[in-house]
């Protein structure tokens, strides 16, 4: 069968359709085969499903600030 990767919405904890007393939680992502129950779930919007571009965005540092925004390191008078 097919698996994908799947994280909980934020706030929001789902059980395991193999063990219904471990969850899937919003901190990592998981593997976990591609069955009806986790497309229900994520029909219902608790689980997110995770692309590889979701990946390198996680993975990304953050933004410079742009020009009008900049952080004064300087004292002004």
């Amino acid at each position: 069968m097919n698996q994908m990767k799947v994280k909980a919405a934020t706030g929001v904890k789902v059980p395991r359709e193999e063990n219904a007393r471990r969850y899937i939680t919003s901190d990592s992502n998981v593997t976990v085969e591609d069955s009806a129950y986790y497309r229900r779930q994520i029909s219902a919007g608790d689980l997110i499903l995770v692309t590889s571009t979701d990946n390198k965005k996680a993975g990304k540092p953050a933004d410079k600030p742009q020009d009008d925004a900049q952080e004064v390191n300087s004292v002004q008078s």
